[in-house]
Formats: structure tokens, sequence, C-alpha cells
């Protein structure tokens, strides 16, 4: 994740945020493209009537997509080398932004990551998390809708990859920003299927960078994911005549772009 812009602040406050009653996001008004292939994860969530009037209007080829596009996110499975830890095989959330006009479909992203791919999901263990993204972190370590993996931290290199140079084990306890992050000579647990790779060095280096120290797993009931991909695919190829792949194409750039107004 890119450091995070202190001006977009505000923004962040109103869109990754589940208080915003993510549970409003449901089919037939909304729909989401999803996607996933060799270990890499993307959810867009869209306005299926205003994506409909932006593609009929010419405006989303003209690359405006304020009106429609509601939230995206992009996950990476873990565990692909064997230096960084196994990680109970979990996906990483490297990328999401939320649209302001949607308050609340941040958190959909999240849910619906966790509930499509039927795996746990953590922060990106490759670089930082932003504010706003610890914020939602916390916020799903005490939901009642999230099932804990526990996940052994580490930083330097696992033993495993063929280089001893793990650096040290890391103990979490609490939640952000009042957690507190202790290093330690011995993991948490003997098996080596939790151990997982944390970005950053030093308990201030850890605590600066991690989102979560843990996995998770969506058990709630409030997003219904596959209704919405099931709604999104039947709107995409209705709106787009059949060549709804041109039509998800367009709106990956356009996530992007919604991705650099938030952190650009």
């Amino acid at each position: 994740m890119p450091k995070f812009n202190l001006s977009r602040w505000l923004f962040l406050e109103q869109v990754i945020n589940p208080t915003k009653d993510p549970g409003r996001f449901k089919a037939p008004e909304y729909g989401c493209s999803f996607f996933a292939f060799e270990g890499v994860s993307m959810f867009v969530m869209f306005h299926v009537g205003k994506l409909e009037e932006a593609v009929n209007t010419g405006k989303f080829e003209q690359g405006v997509w304020e009106e429609y596009l509601c939230s995206f996110a992009k996950a990476g499975k873990l565990g692909l080398f064997p230096e960084d830890g196994n990680c109970s095989g979990a996906f990483d959330i490297e990328h999401v932004a939320a649209n302001p006009k949607f308050p609340g479909a941040g958190y959909v992203c999240y849910a619906a990551t966790s509930s499509l791919l039927k795996k746990p999901i953590t922060s990106d263990r490759k670089n930082s998390s932003s504010e706003a993204a610890k914020k939602s972190w916390a916020r799903i370590e005490q939901s009642p809708e999230w099932k804990k993996v526990p996940l052994d931290s580490f930083t330097g290199s696992h033993p495993s990859g063929g280089a001893n140079n793990l650096n040290s084990w890391v103990k979490i306890s609490g939640n952000w920003p009042n957690r507190k992050v202790q290093m330690t000579d011995k993991p948490r647990t003997k098996t080596e299927n939790d151990d997982c790779k944390v970005p950053g060095f030093g308990t201030k280096g850890v605590n600066y960078y991690l989102g979560t120290a843990d996995a998770w797993l969506y058990i709630g009931s409030s997003i219904d994911a596959v209704s919405l991909k099931s709604n999104g695919e039947e709107a995409l190829r209705r709106i787009f005549n059949g060549k709804e792949q041109e039509g998800k194409m367009i709106m990956a750039q356009h996530a992007k772009k919604l991705f650099d107004a938030v952190y650009l």
C-alpha cells in the first residue's frame, strides 16, 4: 500500500467505514465484477443504474467513473515464496479504495473478497497500510462478522526459504492505535503453516507498517457477495451487449483512477 496522503484523511473517513451501513449494498441496485487468477484477485463494485447511464451517455468511454464506481480491492495469495511463510493460505489486501459518494463501500471490499475467495484475508504484507486501512482492520478485529485465523508473525526471511535470515518473531496484542508490539526469539506455535512475514523491522517499524496481525475470514451475513457477483455478471452482459469483457477492462482502468484519486 503506498504512503497515505494526509490531505485525503476526511475522504477516507467517509468511505472505509463499516458504520456507514455497508449492508445497503445489495442486488439488484448494486453489482460487482470479480476475478481470481493465479493467486491474484480483483473486486470492483458498481451501481447498476448509474453504470448503464454512463455507458448510454458516452461518459463511460470518456473515463468518467465518479457516478457509478463504488469501490475496488486487489488481493494476492500469500505463501508463494517459502521465505515469506505460508500464512495459513491467506490473501493479503494489497490495494483498496472507495468512492466518497458511496459511504461504506470500502468495507464491502474486505468482506466480499474474503467471501468470494472463501479464504481469510490480512493486510498488505509487502508494503505499509495507510492509517485509514489500519482503522478498518481494527474494526474487523472487533467485529462478530469475522473469524480470526491466527498468524505467527516474523521479520526477515523464513528458514524454509533456504536462508536462515529470520530477524525476530513478533508478538502483537491489542488493537490499533493502542496495540502493543514485542520482539521475541520464539514462535507462538510449533507449526510452520501459520508463519507469516510482516513488513518493517523493530517494534516501531512493524507497528507503523502493519495493518493487522492476523488473518480474518468473513462469516457474516450483512454482505451477500455471491448475490452481488451474480447480479453484476448479468448486468454487465446486458449493458455491454455481450461484450462484458471489454467493459470489465475499462472498469479496471477506472478503478486505477479511483485509487489514484484517494492516494496520490
